[in-house]
């Protein structure tokens, strides 16, 4: 139980959760909210969204959970490698680079198709 990679785990479980919260809430109720004020007014409060987010506890939120993720899952692919596991850190793809390339896939799709579009 002293392992540093059961704090790791609950960090990054912790972190993932209020990074789902902050896409969860954005997505149902910012969105569906800009809508229904004219468009001068809606341009105006996503432009003051985009002020206010940008503080240091979003982005300890939004990127140190990626930097716990990445340290969890390299210590436990080295630990098991280590221990026998069958694991060899060469061969297997780290599961946090996933998380990322999905999380930036989740922001920039939407962007890109409204500019194709």
């Amino acid at each position: 139980m002293n392992s540093p990679i059961y704090l790791l785990t609950f960090v990054a479980a912790v972190g993932s959760g209020l990074v789902a919260g902050i896409f969860f809430a954005f997505s149902n109720f910012v969105m569906k909210a800009l809508p229904r004020v004219p468009p001068a007014q809606g341009i105006a409060a996503m432009q003051s969204i985009n002020v206010v987010v940008l503080n240091r506890w979003f982005f300890a939120v939004f990127f140190g959970d990626r930097g716990v993720l990445f340290g969890a899952c390299h210590y436990l692919i080295h630990s098991l490698a280590k221990a026998g596991g069958g694991l060899s850190a060469r061969r297997q793809p780290d599961p946090s680079h996933r998380y990322d390339l999905g999380d930036n896939c989740v922001q920039c799709a939407p962007e890109r198709c409204a500019r194709s579009g």
